[in-house]
């Protein structure tokens, strides 16, 4: 488990389709919070569906139906959702959807467990937790997983990881009663930080 020395941060950049209409969470004088379900393909056609937050200060009217690029945050309170930064409403369906995430000064939450991948490959998985500090000292939390040689590093060597930065592409799962929504993600960089100089080093 990381101690943290300053707040970190968990940005991305998303294309989705809006699948519900705008809820109204609250209301901060004049400024209003909406809430919308929104789905985003990956490259097999497999679909996640991630809750979206956003404000009025955006200056969007959402509706179902509507493809959307979203520049925001991810965060965690009951459930995972998205925090928009901006919100840009595309003219039709993206050929490929965007989906990547950048976490930087992440903390090395809890390791799980490194395995062979379910599937026929082979392949050496490891998940893990992740956690991100954010202001006033607030924590997220995200399940993460690695593979082939990082999954290999991540599960010989969690005892001394701290910190790091990683790249990933979000996935979605559900609670045990399907009520609950979550982020997980599917790490494609890894790289440790030295605790001396706050310096990178990447596993090769």
């Amino acid at each position: 488990m990381s101690d943290f020395e300053k707040n970190g941060t968990a940005l991305i950049e998303l294309d989705g389709k809006v699948i519900t209409k705008p809820k109204l969470l609250g209301k901060y004088g004049a400024v209003r919070v909406f809430q919308v379900i929104i789905e985003t393909k990956r490259k097999n056609e497999k679909v996640d569906i991630f809750q979206l937050e956003y404000t009025t200060e955006l200056g969007v009217v959402l509706n179902v139906g509507d493809f959307i690029k979203v520049n925001g945050e991810i965060r965690t309170l009951i459930e995972s959702y998205i925090l928009a930064n901006s919100i840009e409403i595309l003219p039709e369906e993206p050929e490929f959807y965007t989906n990547e995430c950048t976490i930087s000064y992440g903390g090395f939450h809890r390791f799980i467990s490194t395995r062979k991948s379910y599937d026929d490959s082979g392949s050496d998985v490891t998940e893990y937790v992740v956690s991100v500090q954010r202001k006033r000292g607030r924590i997220s939390y995200f399940r993460a997983t690695s593979w082939n040689h990082d999954a290999l590093y991540i599960g010989n060597s969690h005892d001394s990881i701290k910190h790091m930065n990683i790249g990933c592409r979000l996935q979605s799962y559900s609670g045990k009663k399907g009520d609950k929504h979550f982020i997980s993600l599917n790490v494609h960089h890894f790289s440790t930080i030295r605790e001396d100089n706050n310096d990178e080093c990447k596993e090769d």
